[in-house]
């Protein structure tokens, strides 16, 4: 077992936190909805400080949970063809009237292995990062343009994280529907998110997390070669608002492992998790025009 170097916790925790902020389905995918550009199409920058607290299972199957609060830096920057605003890190690769493909960032926080009984004596796990294109269509949006509904299917190399860099461990696809709001009655001003859908790995990521070598069985923890294929459902409930420079955000997210194609291993605990967060920014330094 290893100790993780701080860079590496630090890219993770950065990642995972930031998209935490608004999509929060594994620190998921980022995206945009009314704040793409401004009307003139000039970029737009701020640069700020945020934190999120969050309870998050150790890996998906897990029956045990941690405590995390993890700084961000908040960025804005809106560009004819880049942005990083409150959705995330998106860059423009092709948009049409109803379709459109950007890139999407998912990421995960490591896990000591001698503070989880399931996989006490095995290497621990590095953080993730998780990158790739992700197709989008619009099915549907109001004529006021404050909701949409949309169909998001991203596909990600995944990679874990360590001191000798990024190692390639596979790749994740997670298409799911995605609706999105800003005008519940009751809740003006705040944006809720609802998403969903299945999730899908190859045998080299799935057998990251769940595989165990003959060298780490034991009486309770028999050897398991894991399997790539489908890998259960998640969905997510999000809310965000701002309030001048400031801005608030929460999350709850449901996964469950129910036929994934790994739910045998002795890693799987529980077949289902719930993660919860809850965090804060707030924008420092910007441009004239720059807004939250």
């Amino acid at each position: 077992m290893h100790r993780h170097p701080r860079p590496a916790l630090w890219l993770a925790s950065s990642l995972l936190a930031a998209a935490a902020a608004t999509n929060p389905a594994r620190a998921q995918d980022v995206d945009s909805m009314n704040e793409r550009r401004d009307d003139d199409g000039k970029a737009v920058w701020s640069l700020g400080l945020g934190v999120v607290a969050m309870r998050l299972p150790d890996y998906r199957g897990s029956d045990e949970s941690r405590n995390r609060v993890l700084p961000f830096p908040a960025f804005f920057y809106r560009g004819p063809r880049v942005q990083a605003t409150r959705e995330g890190i998106r860059a423009e690769l092709f948009e049409g009237s109803r379709f459109e493909l950007d890139l999407s960032l998912a990421g995960s926080l490591p896990v000591r292995s001698e503070g989880n009984r399931a996989r006490a004596g095995m290497p621990d796990l590095d953080p993730t990062v998780e990158f790739g294109p992700s197709l989008n269509a619009w099915l549907w949006r109001s004529e006021a343009g404050d909701s949409e509904l949309s169909l998001r299917m991203p596909l990600r190399a995944a990679m874990n994280v360590d001191r000798d860099g990024l190692h390639m461990r596979g790749w994740q696809f997670g298409p799911r529907l995605q609706w999105r709001t800003r005008s519940l009655p009751g809740l003006e001003g705040w944006r809720i998110g609802v998403s969903g859908g299945p999730l899908w790995g190859s045998r080299r990521w799935h057998a990251y997390f769940y595989e165990v070598a003959p060298q780490y069985a034991r009486t309770d923890r028999p050897a398991y070669e894991a399997h790539g294929g489908y890998a259960g459902l998640q969905a997510t409930l999000s809310a965000s608002r701002s309030f001048g420079p400031w801005s608030v955000f929460g999350f709850v997210r449901a996964d469950s492992l129910s036929g994934a194609a790994f739910e045998d291993s002795p890693l799987v605990k529980q077949r289902s998790n719930t993660a919860v967060g809850f965090g804060v920014s707030r924008s420092f330094w910007g441009s004239s025009d720059a807004r939250p």
